[in-house]
């Protein structure tokens, strides 16, 4: 039986024991975030799918943790379907952005490695999460190759392999979705609020800078999905002001870039 819990109404978790496949044998327990925006509740199939490919996993994550700033009226369906595989934790919160929602979920999750997994993208293979429990201080963060998917969630184009470059200061982003990433809990460093279109990239670049390159696995893992109600069309619009932001948060005192701003194959 399904156990409720509510914390000052605004925090739902429901705890279920894992019943069948593999227990998750390591030494790093794995939270998967799920930062959800879809108060049109359009998408349902589409947090479906990444349920489905989380519960294919060799390795069983700790919890997937959905956090929104509006109630997930689909969510009972999700529990009746998943929560015989995996604690699923819902929290709402005041979140203004996928900045602050994602920063959130990373902090309420309660794994040693947070996998982000958007509400729009799936896994590809059964070993994702398993590849995620090898990371540790000498590698503490991992970034995947990917697919493009469509609406239907098939793959358009070929396989992507993330790289640095310099443009990515200029928001020209050759790494990919935060989708792509997984990493040590106490490595995170918050991503900046204030931005709407460019925060991955800025993420990316103080994450190199704090943490060296991530280790980039080629196997093709993730489908990153495009459709038309991805922020990406009406975010651009930003595009400008955040460049400028960007610039700002990597620079020296000396006024030239800082190290992570720099072409790199990692």
């Amino acid at each position: 039986m399904l156990d409720v819990i509510r914390v000052n109404d605004t925090f739902l978790s429901w705890c279920a024991k894992k019943r069948g496949g593999v227990e998750m044998t390591g030494k790093k327990r794995i939270s998967v975030v799920i930062p959800v925006f879809d108060p049109q509740e359009a998408h349902f199939e589409f947090l479906y799918r990444a349920f489905e490919s989380i519960a294919e996993q060799t390795v069983m994550p700790l919890e997937v943790v959905l956090t929104a700033n509006h109630e997930i009226k689909y969510l009972a369906r999700l529990l009746g379907e998943f929560s015989n595989k995996f604690e699923i934790v819902y929290s709402k919160n005041k979140s203004r952005n996928a900045s602050e929602n994602l920063n959130y979920a990373v902090k309420i999750a309660g794994g040693d490695v947070i996998k982000i997994l958007f509400q729009d993208d799936f896994l590809l293979h059964t070993q994702v999460l398993e590849k995620c429990s090898e990371i540790d201080s000498k590698n503490p963060w991992i970034i995947f190759s990917y697919i493009q998917a469509n609406e239907s969630g098939e793959s358009i184009g070929l396989p992507m392999f993330p790289l640095f470059t310099k443009r990515l200061i200029l928001g020209e982003n050759l790494i990919g979705a935060p989708s792509l990433v997984a990493f040590a809990k106490d490595s995170f460093i918050k991503v900046d609020e204030n931005l709407v279109f460019l925060f991955d990239c800025d993420w990316y670049l103080r994450m190199a800078h704090k943490w060296g390159y991530p280790k980039i696995d080629t196997q093709v893992s993730v489908a990153i999905r495009l459709h038309p109600g991805q922020a990406t069309h009406w975010a651009v619009r930003h595009k400008k002001r955040e460049i400028r932001i960007t610039k700002g948060n990597h620079k020296s005192a000396s006024k030239t870039e800082c190290r992570c701003v720099q072409d790199q194959t990692p």
